[in-house]
């Protein structure tokens, strides 16, 4: 049964907010991109570093890069669907959509002083529990950035603070959080979606850390509707753990 036309969540969606209407994100498109795309990459990295040792292809390197490769891949696929879901366009589901917004974004430096503030705050209190926990099953927080060091500087680099950013602001604010926030409320999408994101860090106490950090994504992408800026700030953030991890900053 198809949904009558109600009016959209969203008053700025228009030609006079210079917003562009897209088409809904749908179910499918969340689940795909949003939540199969994080799993499928950590299988094929598990299936295809087994087979380079099947054939005695060693190299130091060896997961990151395989994970960058496939995070390359699904960047395209996401991207090029993602395109499909901005144009405007006449389409019955419009109404439901989360339009992204043209022309240079709003609320920007509002957006970086959240996300600067989050990302400090979850940082501290991520290092707070550490300390008074002495770590949660034996890790750290420091765990992920001290795993890096056996990799070369300029993988990390490229890694994380050029394709992660991209991979994972496509899949959990483009896909995700879209398909939520077109149905229900900025609050309960942040939080969920934020969740789910932090949950698929696989460490407890940079869980902490990244909840908060992806609210604060969530809400710069909810105040400039531009995909563009939390893949920038998520990118940033993640070039300070890349400094610490070299001993840039932070002793």
């Amino acid at each position: 049964m198809t949904r009558p036309a109600e009016q959209s969540r969203f008053p700025e969606t228009g030609a006079d907010h210079g917003t562009a209407p897209g088409k809904s994100v749908r179910l499918t498109d969340a689940l795909l991109f949003g939540i199969g795309f994080f799993w499928a990459v950590d299988i094929l990295v598990v299936i295809a570093g087994k087979a380079l040792s099947e054939l005695d292809v060693m190299f130091p390197t060896r997961a990151m890069v395989l994970t960058a490769v496939f995070e390359v891949i699904g960047i395209i696929i996401m991207t090029l669907r993602y395109r499909e879901l901005v144009p405007a366009a006449e389409d019955p589901e419009m109404a439901y959509a989360f339009p992204e917004r043209r022309g240079k974004p709003n609320n920007v430096i509002i957006a970086a002083a959240v996300t600067l503030l989050a990302a400090m705050a979850g940082g501290s209190l991520a290092w707070l529990l550490e300390n008074l926990t002495g770590g949660i099953g034996g890790v750290t927080y420091g765990s992920f950035i001290a795993g890096t060091a056996e990799y070369s500087e300029i993988t990390v680099l490229i890694t994380i603070v050029f394709i992660v950013p991209i991979f994972e602001e496509l899949a959990v604010r483009g896909f995700l959080y879209r398909y939520m926030r077109s149905r229900y409320g900025f609050m309960l999408s942040a939080a969920v979606t934020s969740a789910m994101w932090s949950l698929c860090h696989n460490n407890m106490l940079q869980a902490v850390s990244t909840f908060i950090l992806g609210m604060a994504l969530a809400y710069s992408y909810e105040t400039t509707r531009r995909i563009s800026v939390p893949i920038a700030f998520h990118a940033v953030n993640n070039f300070i753990a890349f400094l610490d991890a070299i001993g840039v900053i932070g002793g």
